[in-house]
């Protein structure tokens, strides 16, 4: 999967709620639920604050390694109409989803052969206070088995946050299922309409919708064949090359490669008419 850049990004609402219905069709749902979060829908943050407020660095891992999944926290004061200070909060990963060739399947506690936070696939990390503008950054470490396929693990994310005595909720796609959220971004439209997509936080019970990121893995071995592959085929280009152009030997004046002479050639040719020879010079 490819990774987020961290540091805080400013994200057009149209640009953000067209890569959160893109991302909706590449995960195909995940094992979300399908009701609201809570009973009373959470009040609202403007439609980019998830890309202002939360990036990662993802690593590619070969199977039975490990590495670190880097996360970056700003406070989006970049977002228009935001203006609260975050006073502190709280964020949750879940690596839930396996994606391989076009396929994907979603994970259970019990899979071995899925990448974990060390000894589970959960893990839940304390967000400080940020004044305007201010950056908090953490690394989690990630594990994969060596039983692990190639392929990539997606990671969701929840994130509860408290702003000027307010509670805001966000959760990221993973979290609903494709019923639901497809009846929360899905507007009707005519056939000569520019049908813009939108994002209805209230049927969907959050605040706002957080952005994934996947881990990914790949096999160690690739790199290696593909270099033999690469430097034996250069090799065989540089010889044929070779044969093909090389100066032609004059094998009728020059002496064999051992060393013995060629024969000399013949400065006359034989008469076709007149006397026999009868004696040496004739």
């Amino acid at each position: 999967m490819g990774e987020a850049r961290a540091g805080s990004t400013t994200w057009p609402t149209l640009q953000f709620a067209t890569l959160v219905l893109c991302a909706s069709v590449l995960l195909g749902g995940g094992s979300g639920t399908a009701t609201a979060l809570r009973a009373g829908a959470p009040p609202p943050v403007p439609t980019n604050f998830g890309g202002a407020f939360l990036s990662f660095v993802a690593p590619s891992l070969d199977p039975g390694s490990s590495g670190s999944l880097s996360v970056t926290v700003t406070d989006p004061t970049t977002v228009a109409n935001w203006s609260a200070a975050i006073s502190g909060g709280s964020l949750e990963l879940q690596i839930y989803r396996f994606s391989y060739e076009g396929s994907a399947q979603n994970l259970s506690a019990g899979d071995a052969w899925a990448a974990s936070f060390g000894s589970s696939q959960f893990i839940n990390e304390t967000i400080p206070a940020l004044g305007p503008g201010a950056t908090t950054s953490f690394s989690v470490n990630v594990a994969v088995p060596s039983s692990a396929s190639t392929g990539s693990f997606f990671v969701r994310d929840q994130a509860t946050l408290s702003a000027g005595g307010t509670t805001y909720e966000l959760r990221s796609r993973g979290y609903f299922s494709d019923a639901l959220w497809s009846q929360a971004t899905l507007s009707s439209c005519g056939p000569n309409d520019n049908c813009t997509p939108t994002l209805n936080l209230s049927l969907l019970g959050v605040s706002g919708v957080l952005p994934e990121t996947g881990i990914s893995v790949v096999n160690p071995w690739v790199p290696w064949v593909l270099g033999g592959v690469l430097a034996a085929s250069l090799l065989l280009a540089g010889a044929a090359g070779y044969v093909a152009f090389r100066p032609k030997r004059r094998d009728a004046e020059r002496g064999s490669s051992s060393g013995a002479n060629s024969p000399p050639r013949r400065r006359r040719a034989a008469r076709a008419l007149g006397k026999s020879r009868s004696k040496d010079g004739d």
